[in-house]
C-alpha cells in the first residue's frame, strides 16, 4: 500500500507541473518529467515485491499427489516435489555422490535455504542420520531442515529432531507423506511461510 501512495503523488506533481508550464520553461519540464518517471519506477518494484509476496504465502498450490515409490531415486524425487511444495519451488534432487548424505537442496529469498535427506531403508531412521544431516545443512547454509523416511524413526531420533526443529516425515511406497512431528506438521501445513507473509505485512505497515 506504500508503495501506492508513494506512486500517486509523483505522477501528479509531474502532471501539474508539466500542464502549468511555460513554452520556454524547460526546467519545469525536466522535472515534470522526472516526477512521472520516479513515479512509474515505484509503481513497478512495488507490483513486483507484493507479487513474489503473493507466491510465496499462497496457500492455493494443490499437495502432491501420491505416486508409486520404487527405489531411492524415485523417493528423493518424491521427497524434492513436496519440499517445493512446502515454500521452495526451486528445490531439486541432488541424485550425486559425495552431497554429504543430503538428497534434496532449495533456496528462497525469504525462507532461506532448505536440506533434506530421504531414508528408503526397511529399518527406522536413527538419532545419528539426523545429528549427521543437522551438520550437513550448516554446511551448505540451510536454515530449514527435514528428513524423509520410508519406514519411520526411532524414539530417540524423534526426540532430537524435536529439540533441533528438524521436520522428519514418513513417506509410503504409494507415495503418500505424513509428518511425524510438531516441526514436520508446521512445515506440511506450510505455518513458516504463513508467519513469514504476516511478519511481511507487519513490517509494511510499520
Amino acid at each position: 500500500m506504500l508503495g501506492v501512495f508513494m506512486f500517486g503523488p509523483g505522477i501528479a506533481v509531474g502532471l501539474a507541473l508539466l500542464l502549468g508550464l511555460g513554452e520556454s520553461d524547460a526546467a519545469r519540464v525536466w522535472l515534470s518529467l522526472g516526477g512521472i518517471v520516479l513515479g512509474l519506477v515505484i509503481l513497478c518494484v512495488y507490483l513486483g515485491v507484493t507479487q513474489g509476496r503473493s507466491t510465496a504465502v499462497s496457500s492455493s498450490t494443490p499437495a502432491p499427489e501420491p505416486r508409486l515409490v520404487r527405489d531411492a531415486d524415485e523417493s528423493e524425487e518424491l521427497a524434492a516435489e513436496w519440499v517445493r511444495y512446502m515454500g521452495w519451488p526451486k528445490a531439486v534432487a541432488t541424485q550425486a555422490s559425495g552431497d554429504s548424505g543430503i538428497d534434496v537442496l532449495g533456496t528462497d529469498s525469504r525462507l532461506g535455504g532448505v536440506a533434506a535427506q530421504v531414508k528408503f531403508e526397511a529399518k527406522k531412521t536413527g538419532r545419528p542420520v539426523v545429528q549427521a544431516l543437522y551438520g550437513a545443512g550448516a554446511g551448505v547454509d540451510a536454515q530449514h531442515r527435514m528428513l524423509f523416511s520410508s519406514a519411520g524413526y526411532t524414539s530417540q531420533a524423534a526426540d532430537w529432531a524435536d529439540q533441533m526443529g528438524v521436520g522428519l516425515f514418513r513417506f509410503t511406497l504409494d507415495g503418500s507423506v505424513e509428518a511425524i512431528n510438531r516441526a514436520g506438521e508446521d512445515y506440511l501445513k506450510r505455518r513458516h511461510v504463513a508467519r513469514l507473509g504476516r511478519a511481511g505485512e507487519g513490517s509494511s505497515d510499520a
